[in-house]
């Protein structure tokens, strides 16, 4: 195999001393922890790189939660020096809170890291690694395999090319609930701001999508005469404040 061929190729950003079987954990910081300490101890970084690391992947998860659903999640984060794109997968003894859009815990995570000049590439491996993980049977047998070799060798059998065409629905998850357009403003924002969304599909009564509720279209309306002069809201993360112009406006 060239080297242009095997860089095309997920087995060059993963090995099996990256991947991690029935670790335990208590909650999804130290399951970040455990992923990047497998991570800098198989790249033989220094401990500086490990905070580093850590540090980006938990400031990312704190913005959003990357648990995409059935015990499935893909923390990352693009860290300034690093070099490449790497990967590290891990199994949990027990599933752990992710807050997952579907509410389950968390049992098998994979995390990617890249550089800050490898977008494309990180996004790449993303897509792959979410097609694979999409299929509850693959996910099953990566949470039987009893040693990592079992989990690399499965996953250079399922290996595709990186250079395929990225498709949305390989990266993005649908919605955990939408609305009815009969739904009440207040109801939409109590939805939005308990599951952390910022953004609520309009569902008409066949589950087909007819619109959207955005954080900014709430805020503008809530209190027009002061956000119709600001670009973005997004600096705004709680409902609770603008609460009682809906009290006025229901």
């Amino acid at each position: 195999m060239s080297a242009a061929e095997d860089a095309a190729s997920l087995r060059h950003y993963i090995s099996s001393d990256r991947i991690l079987l029935n670790i335990p954990v208590a909650d999804r910081w130290e399951a970040l922890r455990k992923l990047v300490e497998a991570l800098v101890r198989s790249m033989k970084l220094e401990e500086s790189d490990f905070e580093e690391i850590l540090h980006a992947v938990t400031e990312r998860e704190k913005e959003h939660s990357t648990a995409l659903g059935g015990g499935v999640a893909f923390p990352h984060a693009r860290v300034p020096g690093f070099k490449g794109v790497a990967l590290t997968l891990a199994t949990f003894t027990r599933p752990v809170d992710f807050e997952a859009p579907d509410g389950k815990g968390v049992d098998v995570a994979c995390m990617i890291v890249a550089g800050e000049d490898q977008p494309q590439l990180a996004l790449r491996l993303t897509a792959h690694m979410a097609r694979l993980l999409r299929k509850p049977e693959r996910v099953k047998r990566i949470r039987a395999a009893r040693t990592p070799s079992e989990v690399f060798d499965y996953l250079k059998r399922r290996d595709t090319p990186l250079d395929e065409p990225i498709r949305a629905r390989y990266v993005m998850r649908w919605p955990p609930v939408g609305v009815s357009p009969q739904s009440p403003l207040r109801d939409v924002t109590r939805v939005m701001l308990d599951r952390n969304m910022e953004a609520v599909p309009v569902l008409d009564e066949e589950g087909r999508i007819v619109g959207e509720i955005t954080c900014d279209l709430l805020f503008q309306h809530g209190v027009p005469d002061f956000f119709r002069h600001l670009k973005s809201v997004s600096f705004i993360r709680d409902f609770d404040p603008i609460e009682k112009y809906y009290e006025v406006e229901k």
